[in-house]
């Protein structure tokens, strides 16, 4: 989910939340806002539906960026300002990625011709 560089926090330690749903098994969350900390300083977290705070981004660079695996669910990115003078424009860019499980490797039985013990060979991904 790109957005445009016209997003901003406009008052002191506001707030702007994007919600988003993921399915299936897992997903990798990523995301990173990018704006320029000398006007002004701009955080990160991932919040779960109850508005927990299971990872968040508080450094000082003109970036933050946050990294975790979820279960299926609805979630919101928070970015904020960071105490006064935080009032500040900046651009984000989040991703939601599935985990892809293979499934399990099953034997391989060959029994060309039937007077032979057959072979077995696993299969692996």
């Amino acid at each position: 989910m790109p957005f445009n560089a016209n997003l901003s926090i406009d008052q002191d330690m506001e707030s702007d939340y994007y919600r988003f749903t993921t399915s299936g098994f897992f997903s990798n969350v990523s995301a990173t806002i990018t704006f320029t900390h000398a006007n002004g300083d701009v955080d990160l977290q991932l919040l779960n539906s109850a508005g927990t705070v299971i990872a968040s981004s508080t450094g000082v660079s003109n970036s933050e960026s946050i990294s975790r695996w979820v279960g299926a669910g609805t979630y919101y990115l928070r970015v904020y300002g960071y105490s006064t003078g935080s009032c500040n424009r900046y651009t984000i860019n989040a991703t939601a990625t599935p985990l892809i499980i293979f499934p399990t490797p099953f034997p391989f039985v060959s029994n060309a011709n039937p007077n032979e013990p057959a072979a077995t060979a696993a299969v692996s991904f």
